[in-house]
């Protein structure tokens, strides 16, 4: 969010207040990035696929829209758009960028359990009819490892929390610990297949 162009306590307190009139024209969001295709489905697991349609037709007469995150924290930041949703990493790659002096945005998390708090999960797998089993098992186990995963934590691109217990996150961040995601599962949130057909259905993608 700008401050040039909001005031902190005037910005939506549920990612389904991004849709209320009164954001017509302040709002960016970027549909199209495999980001928001979570935060659709967790929509509709809580609301249903009516009301989550109705939500995505709003927020298409609404909202500014960008093809990527970078480029929803990049119109928030030059005062494109008062505010914007983003996973939080594309602020503070942004703010390493051009140094936290120059930055005129600022984060705010999504708290109470609301569904703008997800947390989003990376994975990695290794392919069952892939030609080199044990090299890939070699690589996810050096990926989990703790030297790994102490270079992700110090990381100045990636701004991701480290999955590996006792390794401490980027001091950046906000304490993991204090992050208040809605009550949904991986399991429940699935594939993006349901999101995307939504997003199509509603006319945003």
């Amino acid at each position: 969010w700008n401050p040039k162009l909001i005031n902190e306590q005037d910005l939506p307190r549920t990612l389904k207040a991004l849709a209320d009139p009164k954001y017509k024209g302040k709002v960016a969001v970027a549909p199209a990035d495999s980001d928001f295709l979570p935060l659709v489905r967790a929509m509709d697991i809580k609301y249903g696929k009516r009301e989550t349609l109705d939500w995505l037709r709003a927020l298409s007469r609404n909202a500014q829209i960008y093809s990527d995150d970078e480029g929803v924290t990049a119109a928030v930041e030059k005062g494109a758009a008062a505010f914007g949703d983003i996973n939080n990493y594309y602020f503070y790659r942004l703010r390493e960028q051009i140094g936290a002096k120059h930055m005129a945005s600022r984060v705010q998390h999504f708290t109470g359990g609301v569904i703008g708090g997800l947390v989003n999960v990376s994975g990695a797998a290794v392919m069952k009819y892939g030609q080199h089993p044990k090299l890939a098992q070699r690589l996810l186990a050096f990926m989990v490892s703790k030297r790994a995963q102490t270079l992700l934590a110090r990381s100045d691109v990636d701004f991701e929390y480290p999955l590996r217990p006792g390794v401490p996150a980027n001091p950046q961040l906000r304490p993991f610990d204090q992050l208040q995601p809605p009550d949904i599962t991986v399991a429940q949130l699935g594939s993006d297949r349901s999101a995307l057909d939504l997003l199509q259905e509603s006319g945003l993608l």
